[in-house]
């Protein structure tokens, strides 16, 4: 795998090029393309100019340069395209390459912002049964990222041989098939590449669909990380009632590579599954597997995924908490809500979810004998069942026989009949010899949950010396790659173990023989993949025992205990050493020690690993807020995925408001001082900085402030704590006192005046307002509105004029203009 790391490192390089240099190759016709930015239009007569069998290379980007739609650049010739690096942009409006009947090599290229219906970058199409001839498309060194369509989001192949190697698919978007390539009756060979984040409704990387040709895909040396297809998640329904049981089922669009590749036809009377083989691939974090593929590899259950419940009784939330999906169900306890009842049940899966009405239900007291006989008697089946189940005078049950050695792996029964609860007795005729299960059904109703029972019994030649033995089992139970062993024995009627017995065994299709040891005990490794199966056991007799037989079934398991984290919220001032700590525990509250937590706070991921008590804490270095923090243990082998949020709040030991004051004013810019344990400061220089300009001033009391006399205009001033090092800013705005101040354009000895109004003080009235033109003072008194005048007795010409008082200075232009015109007599 080092080879597809490297390739991948340089391919991802070539996304964050600028330049690259010209290539061509050897024996060919090469067209250069040389000016400064090229469009669809320019490559499409470039194409088109090419002789069939030449090679194009690119030595600059390409940007397409029409209206939504585009179809893309036509490719009706063989042709190999090397783009030298460079990148073919299908600015969200239009497919790259559309590629018709013809022998196709691209290398070298990136291609993104692509968009069509088929075929976001690349739709290669042929319609015609001898596309072995023609329609060879390979695409080698490629880069594909950010490209969009209805089926194949980067590339769509149809009647195509179809070869990729060491390239990059990442981003690609289907809304229907195909996230990242869309084969349609098309042989694939993909080597050394790599499919990341691809998004489709079905086939997140990869989608396969035949129609008329069983086809060969290989996918080897290839990585396929996060492509997500959708899921379908919801309750499932209870036939012919308007409520659900509770169970949730959650599976996969994509049945394989972990959920990334479909290849499932529609329809399979007429659709093919292809020859698909795996060699050394990887796909989200399951490594370097290889296999053929064939049928029994589809798997849509998504497995180990945490559903979140709630149920709800009369708007009040009665339960919240999650589980996991097993073969892609996952159900809870109502074991503590009232029976006969219904509620409101909630269910969640990240971004999805789905209600319903939930009835709550009870078990009910369903049981059955049955006796073994002899052959031509009739076989008596007694049960009981509660009066209290609806319609008990009329409620019907349903009854199978089976033969005992193949139940569970033949769909017939050997009688299958209804009969009335309030019988008690069921009495059939005309069975063969051998060993029966009997299993009486009832449906359930809206107090009681269905229910199944069963009981095996023998029917045999009548024999007045041969005694009836008993094979005991029960149902077996156990994890996923532990050692634990299904045992059995065979007895006698007094409970006396048989030695020396032949008992066969059949599970998952497979029949196997044991011969019982002194006590009649016999055991059997069980090496099977997580699932339910069915077992038979039976002993044929001889001469001195009667036949018998048994069922049980084994339940395999992936062995996971339940885990908790909890944290408590967390609040400290800002410089404080407190550190969020969180706890991961098994059910009991028993620690877990050793485990890896993943933090996610503010966009940024931290990794914290428990201590022997299961314990785990973070330094938090953040700036005043409120933040959630998600805590996340992933799972193992042992404990499953557990999730927890906890609130943390940083309390400022700074604060300080915006501050709006008038120039000349003697007015304090403050701030408030608290420690890193939320303390008044009593010591220390507050750092003030205004512009760059930095002030030193003492804190006493938690209080600091800077006299603030600047000219009008807009600061920021940020203060730092001198004993948490936290900064707080905020915005001082300085307003001139005087306003309302215009330029002047008058006649040369007019009345018009220069006025000023002055604001921001409380008697406006007789303040001395200072003009300046050209060097010489003018002093003015403001009258009642605070408004200062001044005649203009200029004589014509451009003049500046400043307006003062108390710091505050302004200035204007006076234009003085003539009331006379003359011109030079000549």
């Amino acid at each position: 795998m080092k080879k597809i790391f490297l390739i991948m490192i340089c391919l991802v390089l070539f996304i964050f090029a600028v330049s690259s240099a010209s290539a061509t190759d050897a024996n060919q016709t090469n067209n250069i393309l040389t000016t400064d930015m090229g469009t669809f239009s320019q490559l499409q007569d470039t194409i088109n100019n090419a002789e069939n069998g030449s090679t194009v290379n690119l030595d600059k980007d390409y940007v397409y340069n029409g209206g939504d739609g585009g179809e893309g650049i036509n490719i009706t010739k063989d042709i190999t395209i090397n783009g030298n690096g460079h990148i073919l942009d299908g600015n969200h409006a239009s497919r790259i390459f559309s590629i018709d009947y013809a022998n196709v090599v691209l290398k070298n290229i990136t291609f993104v912002n692509a968009k069509s219906i088929e075929g976001g970058a690349i739709n290669s199409h042929c319609f015609d049964d001898n596309f072995n001839d023609y329609n060879n498309l390979e695409i080698n060194n490629c880069i594909f990222e950010g490209n969009t369509a209805d089926v194949g989001g980067a590339v769509y192949a149809y009647f195509n041989n179809l070869k990729i190697n060491d390239c990059i698919f990442a981003n690609n978007i289907a809304a229907k098939n195909g996230g990242a390539i869309e084969l349609l009756d098309s042989n694939a060979l993909i080597n050394n590449s790599l499919f990341l984040n691809n998004l489709a409704d079905n086939g997140a990387a990869i989608r396969h669909e035949a129609f008329f040709y069983i086809n060969d895909i290989v996918i080897s040396n290839t990585i396929l990380n996060d492509n997500v297809a959708n899921v379908d998640f919801g309750l499932v329904d209870t036939y012919g009632v308007d409520y659900v049981y509770g169970d949730v089922y959650l599976r996969s669009h994509d049945p394989l590579a972990d959920h990334q590749i479909d290849v499932t036809p529609s329809d399979t009377s007429w659709l093919y599954y292809p020859n698909l083989t795996f060699v050394n691939v990887s796909f989200n974090g399951i490594e370097n597997q290889s296999f053929i593929f064939n049928e029994d590899d589809l798997n849509a259950n998504m497995d180990n995924e945490t559903i979140r419940f709630e149920v709800y009784g009369d708007d009040v939330l009665l339960i919240n908490t999650t589980n996991i999906t097993h073969d892609g169900i996952a159900r809870i306890d109502y074991g503590n809500l009232s029976v006969a009842n219904n509620y409101t049940l909630k269910v969640y899966y990240r971004n999805l979810t789905d209600s319903d009405l939930l009835r709550v239900k009870k078990d009910p007291n369903f049981t059955m004998s049955v006796e073994n006989i002899l052959y031509g008697e009739d076989v008596v089946i007694n049960f009981d069942i509660s009066s209290e189940i609806e319609n008990y005078e009329n409620a019907q049950g349903s009854v199978q026989i089976w033969d005992a050695s193949t139940y569970g792996h033949w769909d017939i029964p050997d009688y299958a009949g209804d009969f009335y609860f309030k019988d008690k007795t069921i009495s059939i005729d005309f069975l063969n010899l051998g060993s029966f299960v009997a299993i009486l059904d009832f449906k359930g109703d809206d107090t009681f949950y269905s229910k199944s029972i069963y009981q095996i019994f023998n029917i045999t030649y009548y024999n007045t010396t041969a005694k009836q033995p008993v094979i005991n089992v029960e149902s077996f139970k156990k994890y996923f790659g532990d050692d634990k062993r299904l045992s059995f024995n065979l007895t006698d009627e007094n409970g006396t173990g048989l030695a020396g017995k032949e008992i066969n065994i059949r599970i998952n299709g497979v029949d196997y023989k044991r011969t019982t040891d002194e006590l009649g005990r016999v055991s059997m490794a069980i090496n099977l993949d997580p699932d339910y199966y069915p077992v038979n056991f039976w002993f044929s007799g001889d001469d001195e025992y009667l036949p018998a037989s048994a069922y049980s079934n084994v339940q395999v398991l992936i062995f996971t205990y339940p885990s908790v984290i909890s944290a408590e919220p967390l609040e400290k001032y800002y410089g404080d050493t407190k550190r969020l700590s969180f706890n991961l525990t098994d059910e009991d509250g028993t620690g877990i020690a050793g485990k890896e937590i993943q933090i996610s706070i503010n966009g940024v991921v931290y990794y914290r690993t428990t201590d022997e008590l299961g314990s785990a804490s973070m330094a938090i270095n953040l700036a005043p807020g409120i933040y959630d923090a998600d805590l996340l243990f992933d799972g193992d082998d042992y404990y499953s995925y557990a999730y927890s949020t906890v609130e943390i709040e940083i309390l400022s030991t700074i604060s300080c408001l915006d501050m709006q004051k008038y120039v000349g004013t003697p007015d304090r810019f403050t701030v408030s001082c608290l420690d890193s344990k939320g303390n008044k400061l009593t010591s220390g220089d507050v750092e003030f900085n205004i512009n760059g300009v930095k002030y030193q001033r003492p804190v006493r009391d938690g209080i600091a402030g800077l006299n603030i006399n600047l000219d009008a205009g807009v600061y920021i001033i940020t203060a730092t704590n001198p004993a948490t090092g936290e900064m707080n800013s905020s915005v001082i705005t300085v307003l001139p006192t005087l306003i309302n101040n215009y330029d002047l354009v008058k006649f040369y000895r007019n009345d018009s005046q220069f006025t000023v109004d002055l604001v921001g003080i409380e008697d406006k009235k007789n303040q001395t307002v200072t003009f300046n033109i050209n060097g010489v003072m003018y002093e003015r008194k403001t009258n009642e509105n605070g408004t200062a005048k001044l005649n203009i007795n200029l004589a014509p010409g451009n003049y500046i004029i400043t307006s003062m008082y108390n710091g505050c200075m302004v200035s204007n232009e006076i234009t003085v203009l003539p009331i006379l015109e003359a011109d030079d007599l000549v």
